[in-house]
């Protein structure tokens, strides 16, 4: 679909083993052009299995090692996107509907 903007989602994640699966599945399933999207999955200094978790999805992985926070996180997958617009929910938010013809929402665990 032509005239859909390129989109960046930014999932910064610590120690999210046993959400950042769902996160990134309800991310993946979402209802916008894939050629469109791009999701960047942070590993942000987890101490469990996030990142090899993450590295089993198609989603782009990158680390911030520096520094644990999420803002640090976040601003780690933002230096690595390549769209102009962004989106970054945490890894307990599983979107809903989000794309063409559908309201915007959420749910959380």
């Amino acid at each position: 679909m032509t005239g859909m903007p390129m989109v960046s989602v930014i999932v910064p994640a610590f120690n999210a083993e046993h959400t950042i699966g769902d996160c990134l599945e309800a991310l993946l399933a979402q209802d916008y052009p894939p050629e469109r999207l791009e999701i960047i999955a942070v590993d942000n200094r987890s101490t469990d299995r996030t990142a090899a978790v993450m590295c089993q999805h198609p989603v782009r992985v990158v680390a911030e090692r520096r520094v644990q926070s999420s803002y640090a996180a976040r601003n780690t997958g933002l230096a690595a996107a390549r769209a102009a617009c962004s989106a970054s929910p945490t890894p307990t938010a599983f979107p809903t509907g989000v794309g063409r013809g559908h309201g915007r929402g959420s749910r959380r665990r």
